[in-house]
């Protein structure tokens, strides 16, 4: 319902406050402003979601799980849409969205909530039923056998002479 809520707000704030600071320091100033911000945002999303998928490529490299999840990509993506978007509080939100430290609470806290709705029975989580670990590792298993090869060419078939 929030999300609902924000997403039929949102503009609705964001064309009031343009109209507003429009008014204020004249309509070429805020286009410039409008036209900046979504260049900037687009520049920075990518280089922000860049550095998320490298960590995660190194971290799955060594068998690790990333630091940071799924959830900071969503949270990258949607702060590149809102600063792409004209007005003046979907880039602030969008601004939150993409700088580390406030987008790494804004995911504690989305995550806090998802499991409490976890607990309390409102989302039912559907898990699989896999005997193998979620993120195994190559040291210590049992279905790793070890050993050496060498490539051989393809044996040509004799024609008959």
């Amino acid at each position: 319902m929030a999300i609902v809520l924000l997403v039929l707000l949102l503009p609705l704030l964001d064309l009031y406050g343009l109209i507003k600071l429009g008014q204020v320091i004249g309509s070429l100033p805020v286009l410039a402003l409008v036209i900046v911000a979504a260049v900037v945002g687009m520049a920075l999303a990518k280089a922000q979601g860049l550095r998320v998928i490298d960590q995660w490529r190194a971290s799955v490299s060594v068998g690790a799980i990333p630091e940071e999840g799924l959830l900071s990509g969503v949270l990258i993506l949607a702060g590149g849409v809102l600063l792409v978007l004209p007005g003046l509080l979907s880039d602030v939100l969008g601004l939150l969205c993409l700088v580390p430290p406030t987008r790494r609470w804004m995911a504690r806290r989305i995550q806090a909530r998802f499991q409490r709705a976890v607990r309390s029975g409102r989302v039912r989580v559907i898990t699989t039923t896999s005997s193998a670990p979620a993120w195994p590792r190559a040291e210590g298993r049992q279905d790793v056998i070890e050993g050496e090869f060498e490539r051989q060419p393809p044996e040509q078939p004799k024609l008959p002479s």
